[in-house]
């Protein structure tokens, strides 16, 4: 054997010297941390965790791995404000018994003056078809409502027609009963008493159906209200 030639024990000993140094490159490196405890390097921040990945009746799990799993989006809640009425009008006060006319008097008081106040009275005389003249019934009619009325202070008389003829004639005939009538009544009142004013309604006002002998002679007609004078309150 030559010089060059290793002795069995010296190349056994080369081997497990090489075999060893390629166990230590070959082995992870390892890293303690605070507590003193091995970790490896590649698992320093890597977590794994359950999640949800939709909403609603879709939703469903899956594992994931931090940072990359799906983060919370912050809500805004909706801020309700109150609703303001806009500004209405200012009602009217309700007048105050104070501004009602009479509202003051005493109850006594006020029946008696009530009860001076005039009370109508009202008479009709009717005429023949296309005529304004007063038959003598008819006169004697309005004097006995004459006699029974006390002191007239005014007296309105209305003439009226049935709906016969045209509506211009029946309008001239209306004003000319109403005028006989206005006529007879100056001859029994004092003129200096009392107030006599007339006028027509023609085709108007009627109190019965036309289409009858007797209900076209209740239209024609005058009718008289009397209002007596008014008596001054005790």
């Amino acid at each position: 054997m030559t010089q060059n030639t290793l002795r069995p024990v010296e190349r056994i000993g080369l081997l497990s010297a090489m075999a060893l140094l390629t166990m230590s490159c070959s082995s992870p490196s390892r890293q303690h941390d605070e507590s003193g405890q091995p970790r490896h390097a590649h698992s320093y921040s890597l977590s794994r965790k359950l999640t949800q990945m939709d909403f609603g009746g879709s939703a469903s799990y899956a594992a994931c791995m931090e940072p990359a799993c799906p983060a919370v989006t912050p809500k805004t809640l909706a801020v309700v404000r109150p609703v303001t009425a806009p500004p209405t009008a200012a009602t009217p006060d309700a007048p105050q018994a104070s501004d009602v006319p009479g509202a003051d008097m005493p109850v006594l008081r006020l029946a008696t003056v009530l009860q001076t106040l005039p009370t109508p009275h009202r008479a009709i005389v009717r005429f023949s078809t296309g005529s304004a003249a007063l038959s003598a019934s008819e006169k004697s009619r309005l004097d006995r409502a004459m006699a029974v009325a006390p002191e007239t202070g005014e007296v309105v008389i209305t003439g009226y027609t049935d709906s016969t003829g045209s509506l211009r004639a029946n309008r001239a005939l209306a004003q000319a009963r109403a005028k006989t009538v206005h006529d007879h009544l100056r001859t029994r009142l004092p003129a200096n008493q009392s107030t006599l004013a007339f006028s027509a309604q023609a085709a108007c006002c009627f109190l019965a159906a036309n289409n009858t002998p007797q209900g076209r002679k209740q239209n024609r007609r005058v009718e008289v209200v009397m209002r007596p004078q008014r008596q001054a309150p005790p």
